[in-house]
């Protein structure tokens, strides 16, 4: 048994891995699940999500401890986050007619990039 320091790079490495993992994990299995429950409830849960986990973050060291805390909050953060923009676009079709649905699915992604 030999004890592995590892650096904060690779940890930063690490953490920015699974985090990307989380966000290819959360569009693979969320978008059936957002298709089931619809956008707009989907869409309150990945905003609470949001707020908690980074609430939590900005609370600091009361509710981010170490950082294995912030590394679990931040990928559920990227978890959450990857269901956004499916949510927005189910909205939009469910509840606008669908001559609609591409002048407001590019101004969702306008203002995404604003």
């Amino acid at each position: 048994h030999h004890n592995t320091a590892y650096s904060r790079q690779d940890v930063m490495s690490r953490l920015l891995a699974f985090s990307t993992l989380s966000i290819a994990a959360g569009k693979l299995f969320l978008g059936p699940v957002i298709d089931s429950l619809g956008g707009v409830f989907s869409l309150q849960i990945a905003l609470s999500t949001l707020c908690i986990c980074l609430g939590s973050i900005g609370l600091g060291v009361q509710t981010c401890p170490t950082l294995s805390a912030l590394a679990v909050y931040w990928i559920v953060v990227d978890f959450a986050f990857s269901s956004c923009w499916a949510a927005c676009v189910k909205t939009i079709r469910d509840y606008l007619s669908e001559e609609r649905w591409s002048r407001e699915i590019g101004r969702l992604a306008m203002a995404a990039r604003t």
